[in-house]
């Protein structure tokens, strides 16, 4: 609900409210008479109101020089009230919500790093998973949770980022609604392609697809996914025409691709590494900014040929708006202990995900750039907005 919807109730209660204390009753006997007398009772209470109001002056000049410590004492006062209450109430949990099923990948980087943080932090954190929506359920559950600190969305920012674009109307704003307080991780794509497939190299792709225009045959995982999106980014990019073959979801869609269905596809490397490492599916690419860890021989994108490819896929921690500047700092200090706990960086790298703290400001860098970067690629490729 809207804060304009909110008002307008109050006001609406507030009308009833007063509209209900109304009282009307008959006139008793003997009220004319009582009415002739009202205008000396008015003129009596004016005199009292008036006396009233010297006396009460001539106390604010016996205490005027009292006000500015007043003045001062109620200050002192509010900062009480208004310090934060995460520090102070170490017993109560935090809570991480996951706005995916458990068992994504989203809820393994959460609870890896949960984990890691009941033994470094003073303060228990849980995870929580709010599924639905694609995600946006948890979004909107976090953008309207109190602003207290002891609730924390785990963000999959390049998806929260396209959905600016992507959706007409969100219940939630990325860029006003949340605080930014850390990076978490970072979990690149990686370009797979069918074993029949003839190209062995990034750049022999792009040569194939411009020698055969619409033949080659590109899945992802749906219109709105990453996978179309790096898709549409790659084809602008490198000027080829490729035909984007879409299925319902990145099971589907990987099953497609190792039937022979579809030629390329966009995908995590921990759903793909296995294999990869059969010999199932040939590792073209890493779409990040930088090579991967878990496989250092790949070249980014970029390397391989396509000047500008940038598609990192960043996980960060958000928390509502309004989450005082202390406990951010604290909780960035906590989730950096753990993130860059040797046990934490190792389990990710598992996964194919790289662990990466970063500040609140490098955070509220990223966002705004995100969005920015995937609305073009949305408007350059003409997907209009659900």
């Amino acid at each position: 609900m809207s804060h304009e919807a909110t008002s307008d109730n109050r006001y609406s209660r507030g009308i009833a409210e007063f509209v209900s204390g109304l009282r009307y009753e008959t006139i008793p006997p003997g009220a004319i008479e009582n009415q002739a007398r009202q205008p000396q009772r008015r003129r009596d209470a004016k005199d009292m109101q008036g006396k009233s109001f010297f006396s009460a002056f001539s106390l604010l000049r016996v205490f005027a020089p009292l006000r500015r410590q007043l003045s001062c004492a109620l200050t002192l006062l509010a900062a009480v009230c208004a310090t934060p209450a995460l520090p102070a109430d170490a017993a109560r949990p935090v809570r991480i919500i996951v706005p995916f099923l458990g068992g994504s990948l989203a809820d393994d980087v959460a609870r890896v790093v949960a984990k890691m943080l009941d033994k470094t932090a003073r303060q228990p954190f849980v995870v929580e998973n709010r599924p639905g929506d694609d995600g946006h359920f948890g979004a909107e559950l976090v953008a309207k949770a109190p602003f207290d600190g002891y609730t924390l969305l785990l963000a999959p920012i390049v998806d929260y980022a396209a959905a600016v674009s992507l959706y007409a109307t969100l219940h939630y704003d990325l860029l006003a609604d949340f605080t930014p307080v850390t990076l978490i991780a970072n979990a690149p794509h990686v370009v797979v392609a069918h074993p029949s497939l003839p190209a062995k190299t990034v750049a022999a792709v792009i040569a194939l697809a411009k020698s055969r225009p619409g033949q080659i045959r590109w899945a992802s995982h749906g219109i709105t996914s990453l996978s179309q999106l790096e898709l549409e980014m790659f084809r602008g990019l490198s000027n080829t025409r490729i035909t984007s073959v879409r299925f319902n979801n990145s099971g589907a869609t990987l099953s497609e691709l190792l039937a022979g269905n579809a030629d390329l596809l966009f995908e995590s490397i921990a759903a793909t590494l296995a294999h990869i490492k059969s010999g199932r599916l040939r590792a073209l690419a890493v779409a990040g900014s930088r090579r991967s860890a878990t496989l250092r021989e790949l070249p980014t994108v970029a390397e391989a040929g396509v000047k500008g490819f940038e598609a990192d896929y960043w996980y960060g921690l958000l928390a509502p708006e309004g989450v005082d500047k202390s406990v951010i700092a604290k909780l960035n200090d906590d989730f950096a202990k753990a993130i860059n706990a040797r046990d934490v960086r190792e389990r990710l790298l598992f996964y194919g995900i790289e662990a990466r703290s970063s500040t609140s400001a490098e955070l509220a860098q990223i966002v705004p750039g995100e969005v920015a970067k995937w609305a073009k690629v949305i408007k350059d490729a003409g997907i209009n907005s659900r």
